[in-house]
């Protein structure tokens, strides 16, 4: 079952300001600006807690860790000194550590989150860029910008294991799939994706996609990455069965960083020379707002917080028309596009759901598989709705 950690708060996405020193907090509800906290240092990299409680923010110009309490949106503590230029961070499931990569100083610095320290530092390659962890928190892998490769990290022994791994030309945007099967790299110099099988740490696909790739997230499904381009200012989406790219959407002036809600509904985009962030509806692959933030938003990493309980939701193929379905016997959802969906009720720990049909759609048969079940402390994101055409014989 593919599953996403979550509870606690509303999503909230947090956009990193790089010039203009703060951090711009939007309600992905309503996607209006609800406040702007000050963080000095040039903030880059963001990393959200998946409880919900806590925000990590990477200084780039003072070579520091910020730390955000999301309850309040204030800053809380003294910035804890990593290494040199900062750019990715990255928090265990456990939220009980924060990688940080440093690029100047080409290490990585574990910060313990219950003591605010760092405990250790951990030699990388040339340039350590974006740091993106397993969803069972035992690998930790680096995109070596100047290196042209990735590391791997023990987490258990915080040390870097086998050879690196090489990709293409100066890799920055790194991240996992939600099944942990999967590592993709965006290759800012050479415009392709590197796919690398994480059992063998070899590389099994190289796909080509638009000028300078930046940053990418996958959807809660996987079953698309999105990937930022800074010098042509689209997104391209590509199709990860076929690994080939199947939409490119027009967002703001230099695009950077990138992170998919957890319903995998909407994709936040930073666009750095429009002080602004785009947002895409999966289902259209369009943009359907904009909304203004700080100077310069570079919103590095995973920067949009859980919601809220647990979603329960899936994706549906086959369809034409409508057809409406409920969660438990009621919560009623009109599904009318072959996309991801979710319910509005989100459920505690604990609560069964059981997904069925409750009108077909006109000519077509729709069946529900994975559409029962407890949430077990995460999202469900595996319902899967069939759709094929109804024959009359005779």
């Amino acid at each position: 079952m593919l599953v996403i950690p979550v509870s606690f708060a509303a999503p909230f996405a947090y956009i990193t300001n790089i010039v203009g020193n703060s951090v711009s907090v939007i309600d992905t509800a309503d996607n209006t600006v609800v406040t702007t906290i000050p963080v000095a240092g040039n903030p880059y990299g963001v990393a959200t807690s998946s409880d919900g409680k806590r925000v990590y923010i990477g200084n780039y110009g003072t070579g520091k860790l910020s730390t955000i309490d999301a309850v309040n949106n204030t800053i809380i503590g003294s910035a804890v000194p990593v290494g040199t230029r900062p750019i990715g961070v990255a928090l265990t499931p456990d939220n009980s550590y924060v990688y940080v990569a440093n690029y100047k100083s080409h290490n990585i610095s574990v910060v313990d989150t219950s003591s605010n320290t760092v405990i250790k530092t951990i030699p990388a390659g040339q340039g350590a860029a974006g740091v993106a962890i397993s969803p069972d928190g035992s690998r930790v892998y680096v995109s070596n910008y100047d290196a042209n490769t990735v590391s791997v990290i023990d987490s258990s022994t915080n040390t870097v294991v086998g050879s690196a791994i090489v990709v293409g030309t100066a890799p920055l945007g790194i991240l996992v799939s939600p099944d942990g099967t999967r590592l993709v790299v965006a290759n800012s110099e050479d415009d392709t994706v590197t796919v690398i099988d994480t059992s063998t740490n070899l590389v099994i696909g190289t796909v080509v996609v638009g000028d300078r790739p930046i940053d990418l997230a996958i959807t809660p499904d996987s079953r698309r990455v999105y990937i930022t381009h800074s010098d042509n200012d689209v997104v391209h989406v590509v199709d990860t069965a076929s690994q080939k790219v199947i939409a490119v959407i027009p967002v703001g002036d230099r695009p950077i960083g990138l992170d998919i809600t957890p319903d995998g509904s909407k994709v936040y985009v930073a666009n750095d020379n429009s002080d602004s962030v785009s947002v895409i509806d999966t289902c259209t692959n369009t943009v359907t707002n904009s909304i203004g933030v700080g100077n310069r938003p570079f919103a590095f990493g995973n920067f949009i917080g859980p919601v809220d309980n647990f979603i329960v939701g899936g994706s549906a193929s086959g369809l034409i028309g409508n057809v409406i379905l409920q969660n438990n016997g009621s919560d009623d959802l009109n599904v009318n596009v072959n996309c991801s969906f979710s319910f509005a009720t989100t459920l505690v720990d604990g609560s069964a759901y059981d997904v069925s049909v409750l009108t077909q759609p006109a000519n077509q048969i729709c069946t529900v598989t994975n559409g029962s079940g407890t949430i077990a402390g995460a999202n469900v994101m595996d319902v899967n709705v069939t759709c094929v055409p109804t024959y009359t014989v005779g």
